[in-house]
């Protein structure tokens, strides 16, 4: 049944009309958006969270999607983050709402080198099966995460696992489609600040320039007469005059 279809049922059932029933939808997610504020202001400056929930907006955020999936408050504190904007579980929790109602998810084969996991949705003979080998996640440039080299063997059964809840009970994980594991090996885009500096307006009035000194012409003869009237005249001996200079004596 549509989501349309389940409004107009519970309008009929209730004698509201759809848009009623949209309004009252609303205003009781409003209440239970300020319930859920209330109740993480003090949770939040406690050890019992991770430093990432000590914002109130964001742990506010964290318990209205962990009701949405069926989590606790604290259980949605501890296990929804937000990596890279985006919020994300972690595949042990994924695989524990998934068996909570009622689907089945089992490990077929681990080693370090392959793993295989398997599923298969309530009231389905279908098996779902997925396999993710140490080249599956090289192809798929998985191993720019340190872990695979630290911890292979969890990290394939968190991408195996992960595939086969989402393929057997997406309606579960409506809310939160990526795991933590995932969200890791996204690179966070760089936000660059540019700044544009406002067109200069060219004026219109052209500036006069000063025309360069122009060194008069002046004739080389009249050079050398005026260098030789600057000349130092010859020093003469102190209080004799070369015209009356006296006679030797013999």
């Amino acid at each position: 049944m549509s989501e349309g279809s389940e409004m107009v049922k519970a309008g009929r059932d209730t004698g509201l009309t759809v848009q009623q029933h949209q309004a009252q939808t609303l205003v009781d997610w409003a209440q239970g958006a300020q319930a859920a504020h209330d109740l993480v202001v003090p949770l939040s400056q406690t050890s019992f969270v991770p430093e990432a929930m000590r914002n109130v907006g964001t742990a506010t955020a964290a318990v209205l999607m962990g009701s949405e999936l069926g989590l606790s408050p604290i259980a949605s504190l501890r296990s929804i983050y937000v990596v890279h904007g985006a919020p994300a579980l972690y595949t042990r929790t994924m695989v524990a709402l998934v068996q909570s109602r009622g689907h089945e998810v089992w490990t077929e084969e681990s080693s370090e080198e392959r793993v295989v996991v398997c599923g298969r949705r309530r009231g389905s003979e279908h098996e779902e099966r997925s396999e993710w080998t140490m080249r599956r996640a090289e192809k798929a440039g998985y191993l720019s995460n340190k872990k695979y080299q630290t911890n292979p063997q969890e990290m394939l059964w968190s991408k195996a696992a992960a595939e086969v809840c989402r393929h057997i009970a997406a309606d579960v994980l409506a809310a939160i489609p990526y795991t933590v594991e995932d969200m890791e090996l996204e690179e966070e885009p760089e936000i660059r600040t540019v700044t544009r500096s406002k067109p200069r307006r060219k004026s219109s009035v052209k500036r006069a320039t000063a025309p360069e000194p122009v060194e008069p012409d002046i004739p080389e003869d009249e050079v050398i007469a005026d260098v030789e009237d600057q000349s130092e005249p010859e020093p003469t001996q102190p209080g004799f005059d070369q015209q009356e200079a006296p006679d030797a004596v013999e």
